[in-house]
């Protein structure tokens, strides 16, 4: 189940509510042909932006990126009657100043896609399937569509902008080489960080702002970064006559991505001619499992009911023919919340949308922008996407969501004293939980790793189980048939490229969309489309991994721990698995947590130990801490998760340590710490700072110039660690429980 402020959507599988066994192949049908005309109504609608821009390059993209386009592309490829939604409404009047950048009209729609309409039929072999009663649909498609462009826009642009300026100055090239040979001629961390810093970093940062005002000046740049990046000019001279605001660029593109749309393509098609990786700069619909379709009163009626009890009955009285309105999943209140007469299903899953009965809309009203009739009951798909209230100084209120243990007073802090548990959030280790009263003697340790939330979540089992689906077909059909449409791109902005990628998706199409649609389970009993129970499976099992995390947290530290964790988080991160940042904190306070923030900076930097001197990575090798056997072990490998401290006093701690141990008589040279025990150490320090004089340590406050690291002499290979102070290579854990603290 998931919510926000105005909406709550309960997900539960379709027999959960019942649905009448008559209304089960009408449904069928429906999801069906909604999806396949989604699916050609985002490849469409790609096909007429990229042709029409290489027609006219000046042709204006934002104009066309709305709502009541996209509608009419959707009623296009239904092949019915293409009538706008709402075109029966008095048009007012608008303003002489508004009438040049006003959208075009229907007719003008229609026009640019009966010109491209042919060309895409026949590329794409396109079956259409006839719906009745579109425009209802049409219209939270096409919201939809339009949601896609936005969020895309607005998501990457401004990333892609930087990357292209990084890329065209090739500074990770040069970092590279300028490391290489300050490293050759023996120079500090500190030395060659201010280096890469002002040659290379800087001048980057420079071109950077530059592009932040939509213009490159050669004034204000380094000679050699001017010739560079002066290319980048053939996508920003579209600001040349409308400037960005005194904001920047990446604001405005934040604001109104609708209006950097054509950049976006431009920016992808630079890349493509730089022979670089390019991206997705327009949204298609690439998997073929069907996906969830919207369903309100207004689609009941006309699809299931037989069109002619539209407002003779109530809500629930419509819906109490098509199933079970009194299942818990649709009667119970979730804070004040009710059915209203909207659900999303895919055919196997459904899920309930409530709201508020205060927010509910005026009956028999029309959307005035997506076209979408609202009755009583019909509320929009993107209604669950409530945009976030705002609160003073334009900050939104997710940013007040959590409170920092900084902020709290120390009475407050005193009284949380014995229960607080420190949180370090990662990637292997998901969650690494400490009590403040851990020790060496009594560890208090828990860890949660991916490798725990997998097997909760099935996700090895249900790989295999799709896998041998695949090889199920003879001579490997449908493995071939991805093959085959992997090798051309979906990607491309250029014509042709692109339109022998629509011609291959309708070779492949027939097979992998009944593959996927169409594969049932192995039950003997209750057969059911495979790929979507699986989907379904996947949601509830994250759904009981969430649960028994919980549950585990409170077996290790009690009834009522309050959680601090840390505030960093990755969501999307280049070749690293993600960092769960606001949605962990959220769940765990959904389960009856009291969570708090720490900011985590400088806490994997300081030793924990000394609490003077930097950790370093160390550059050596480390024994492989795998310990079974796999093809093509690797004795040694880099343990990333390993940091070292070689301070005088750390060295003493480990060779006290190791004397009852040491027969080898070798000399320790320095202490190691996992990175995240010693992350959790250092909340620890600053906890306890906070108790004591409301601060936090000066070595962890922001400002604070870092000490020189004493990395002067590696560590070899093989060189013994203690076993008090340092970390020790972990054990494959099978279970999440509690490990003993290094």
């Amino acid at each position: 189940m998931t919510r926000n402020d105005e909406v709550c959507v309960v997900k539960v599988p379709l027999q959960a509510v019942s649905w009448r066994r008559k209304y089960r192949p009408p449904l069928r049908k429906f999801v069906k042909t909604t999806n396949h005309n989604t699916r050609h109504s985002y490849n469409f609608s790609r096909w007429i932006f990229i042709y029409e821009l290489r027609e006219d390059i000046d042709f204006k993209l934002g104009r066309y990126v709305c709502v009541p386009f996209f509608r009419e592309v959707i009623l296009k490829v239904n092949g019915g009657k293409t009538v706008a939604v709402g075109s029966a409404r008095k048009k007012t009047k608008k303003p002489k100043a508004e009438a040049e950048d006003d959208q075009p009209d229907t007719t003008e729609f229609r026009a640019l896609i009966a010109k491209h309409w042919d060309t895409y039929a026949q590329a794409s072999h396109i079956k259409q399937q006839k719906q009745p009663y579109t425009a209802q649909v049409a219209a939270y498609k096409a919201q939809k569509i339009h949601t896609a462009f936005v969020v895309s826009v607005k998501n990457s642009l401004g990333n892609r902008l930087r990357g292209a300026v990084n890329m065209l100055c090739r500074s990770k090239a040069e970092a590279l080489a300028k490391r290489i040979e300050l490293k050759a001629a023996g120079a500090s961390a500190d030395t060659i960080r201010d280096t890469l810093r002002a040659e290379v970093w800087g001048p980057t940062d420079k071109a950077k702002k530059c592009v932040e005002h939509g213009k490159i000046v050669e004034a204000e740049l380094d000679a050699h970064i001017y010739e560079r990046i002066k290319e980048l000019q053939s996508v920003l001279y579209i600001y040349e006559n409308d400037a960005p605001s005194e904001k920047g660029l990446y604001y405005d593109i934040k604001c109104d991505p609708v209006k950097h749309v054509k950049t976006f393509f431009l920016l992808a098609r630079f890349f493509q001619q730089n022979k670089s990786r390019s991206f997705q700069c327009m949204p298609l619909r690439t998997q073929w499992i069907p996906c969830h379709v919207h369903i309100d009163k207004t689609i009941l009626c006309q699809w299931f009911l037989g069109g002619t009890k539209k407002g003779q009955k109530l809500t629930n009285d419509l819906w109490g023919e098509v199933f079970d309105i009194n299942c818990w999943a649709v009667k119970s209140k979730q804070g004040g919340k009710v059915f209203e007469g909207s659900v999303q299903t895919d055919g196997v899953s459904i899920s309930i949308l409530k709201k508020c009965k205060a927010k509910k809309k005026t009956s028999n009203s029309t959307d005035q922008t997506s076209g979408i009739k609202t009755s009583d009951t019909a509320n929009t798909a993107s209604t669950a996407k409530t945009k976030t209230p705002k609160t003073k100084k334009g900050k939104s209120k997710d940013e007040f969501e959590f409170e920092y243990i900084e902020s709290i007073d120390q009475d407050r802090l005193c009284v949380m004293e014995g229960s607080c548990v420190l949180i370090d959030p990662g990637r292997r280790d998901l969650l690494f939980c400490m009590h403040e009263y851990s020790s060496i003697g009594n560890p208090w340790l828990f860890r949660f790793t991916r490798n725990h939330k997998a097997k909760l979540t099935r996700s090895t089992k249900f790989r295999k189980i799709l896998e041998a689906a695949k090889k199920m077909y003879p001579d490997n059909a449908i493995i071939k048939a991805e093959q085959r449409l992997a090798e051309v791109s979906c990607i491309t902005v250029n014509p042709d490229r692109f339109k022998r990628f629509i011609e291959v998706q309708a070779e492949v199409w027939p097979l992998l969309s009944k593959f996927y649609s169409c594969t049932q389970t192995n039950s003997t009993t209750n057969k059911k489309p495979l790929h979507r129970q699986l989907r379904l499976a996947a949601y509830l099992n994250s759904q009981r991994a969430d649960h028994t995390l919980a549950n585990l947290i409170r077996e290790q530290f009690g009834p009522d721990p309050v959680l601090v964790l840390g505030n960093w988080s990755a969501a999307m991160c280049k070749y690293h698995e993600p960092i769960r940042g606001v949605g962990m904190r959220r769940m765990l306070r959904k389960h009856g947590f009291e969570v708090y923030l720490l900011e985590e900076f400088h806490t994997s930097t300081f030793c924990p130990g000394c609490c003077e001197d930097r950790l370093v990575h160390p550059e050596e090798l480390v024994p492989n801490p795998r310990p079974y056997p796999k093809e093509n072990r690797r004795e040694y490998v880099i343990c990333h998760g390993l940091l070292m401290c070689q301070n005088k006093k750390c060295v003493e701690h480990v060779a006290d340590s190791m004397k009852p141990a040491n027969h080898l008589g070798k000399e320790p040279v320095a202490r190691f710490w996992n990175r995240d025990l010693a992350a959790v150490l250092n909340f620890r320090h600053i906890l306890h700072s906070l108790r004591q004089t409301h601060e936090r340590p000066e070595r962890f406050r922001r400002g604070t110039a870092l000490p020189p690291a004493t990395n002067t002499k590696k560590p070899a290979r093989g060189t013994k660690r203690s076993a008090g102070g340092s970390a020790q290579p972990r054990k494959k854990s099978r279970s999440a429980t509690s490990q003993q603290q290094p």
